[in-house]
């Protein structure tokens, strides 16, 4: 590949830091250990599960056609997912699984968008579109 072009979006958290993650291909599966946040006492929440969507792409030409190379993953953050103790019962647990299970099938329906998509002049644009959307899918239900 003769040009290459990197993206990754990803949460941003006020410390700047490194902040703990694991992908739904590593550990698919929660468990309340995966919950490591400070509660938040004030919130009518019980739980609060903390999950994104990344994504990478790149291109170039492969025998004159544009090729697109992407990676997609979905991701659980630990140390921003909480719950308060006391509270911590299976049908919470399942219910915090789902929303990420949801983050799952939305980089799943990214991943199959970049798969569909053929590449011409605007491929950050039209990929930054793409993302848009469905990051609005996942979050806006």
């Amino acid at each position: 590949m003769n040009k290459f072009l990197a993206v990754i979006l990803f949460l941003v958290f006020p410390n700047d830091g490194y902040v703990e993650k694991f992908s739904y291909a590593e550990k698919s599966k929660l468990d309340w250990s995966d919950f490591r946040g400070e509660p938040d006492w004030n919130s009518d929440f019980d739980a609060v599960v903390i999950t994104g969507i990344t994504y990478q792409w790149s291109y170039g030409k492969d025998e004159g056609e544009i090729a697109l190379d992407y990676k997609v993953d979905s991701f659980c953050y630990p140390s921003q997912s909480w719950a308060k103790i006391g509270q911590r019962t299976d049908y919470l647990l399942n219910h915090e699984q789902l929303h990420f299970d949801i983050s799952e099938l939305h980089a799943r329906i990214l991943r199959k968008r970049l798969k569909d998509y053929k590449p011409g002049k605007n491929i950050r644009r039209d990929l930054n579109k793409m993302y848009k959307l469905v990051e609005r899918m996942r979050t806006n239900p």
